[in-house]
């Protein structure tokens, strides 16, 4: 069962977390600067460092060929 799962992360990895971490990667890197000036823009960098970490976390799942979310 764990090999079902770990090619069911496979796909999750290549499909989803590596186009949403690129894509939350090249924010988190032009909104940064920013959170020193504006209050109000820590939430979404700290939503977007979550996006960058998306492709680091299915991959411990991959790994460990764990289930469900």
């Amino acid at each position: 069962m764990n090999v079902l799962w770990a090619i069911i992360w496979f796909f999750v990895l290549i499909l989803g977390a590596w186009p949403i971490g690129g894509f939350c990667a090249g924010w988190y890197v032009c909104c940064l600067p920013f959170e020193v000036c504006i209050d109000g823009i820590k939430g979404l960098n700290e939503l977007l460092f979550k996006g960058v970490k998306l492709p680091y976390e299915v991959a411990v799942r991959l790994k460990d060929g764990k289930e469900g979310w």
